[in-house]
């Protein structure tokens, strides 16, 4: 046997070896993704619950758009679920460093999805995703719907009663809305969770002292 054929067959069963070895998981989130829409989010979402809604369907488009982008594209804690750690990596590089996801948001997000479409509360599945964009998006145009006159129902302002009166039907049809909505999910809605969700969700959102987030929460 030459050491010319010996080598060659050495570099052949290098090559093989190599090719033979698990390759490594598909990176967090490729850079490629264009979620630059999330930056403007915290505000967006301050302008929805100081009843300025004019903007807000951007915030709902971008919800979409970014889960539908996580579930392609994020290696998660198993092929086919997410962790709170996920969640947070994900959002977080797109987000403003003043607004970024806590720990406790990324928990108080999964116990509400739990809530809201079942599973579990520290994980979220790859199926799940599509069921709640489905929900946020309804979600989404019941808050849109009633989010304008908000300020004056929850707080009786300077409007007149007869502005108010005006703004009730909006109100009847997001309670019933959100009624129907919980109608139909998996488990009942513990309060302390949602006003946990709510608070989390005010520190997240840009302070702004029409925002009626600290009257629903109290």
């Amino acid at each position: 046997m030459s050491f010319r054929f010996l080598c060659v067959c050495i570099l052949l069963s290098s090559c093989s070896w190599l090719n033979t070895q698990p390759k490594s998981p598909p990176p967090l989130n490729p850079p490629c993704l264009d979620l630059r829409c999330l930056a403007e989010t915290p505000n967006l979402l301050s302008e929805l619950f100081s009843g300025k809604p004019e903007r807000s369907p951007a915030v709902f488009l971008c919800l979409d758009r970014t889960l539908a982008a996580f579930a392609t594209h994020t290696t998660g804690i198993s092929p086919e679920s997410y962790s709170t750690a996920d969640i947070r990596a994900f959002a977080n590089r797109y987000l403003p460093v003043s607004h970024t996801v806590s720990i406790r948001f990324a928990k108080s997000i999964l116990e509400m999805k739990q809530i809201l479409i079942g599973g579990k509360s520290d994980q979220i599945q790859k199926s799940e995703i599509k069921t709640l964009r489905n929900r946020l998006s309804r979600m989404g145009l019941l808050l849109i719907l009633v989010a304008v006159r908000l300020p004056v129902l929850m707080r009786a302002t300077s409007e007149t009663a007869e502005a108010r009166r005006k703004a009730a039907p909006a109100l009847g049809a997001f309670l019933d809305g959100i009624s129907e909505l919980l109608s139909a999910s998996p488990n009942p809605l513990p309060w302390q969770a949602l006003a946990n969700f709510l608070k989390q969700l005010e520190a997240f959102t840009e302070k702004d002292d029409r925002s009626i987030l600290p009257f629903i929460i109290e």
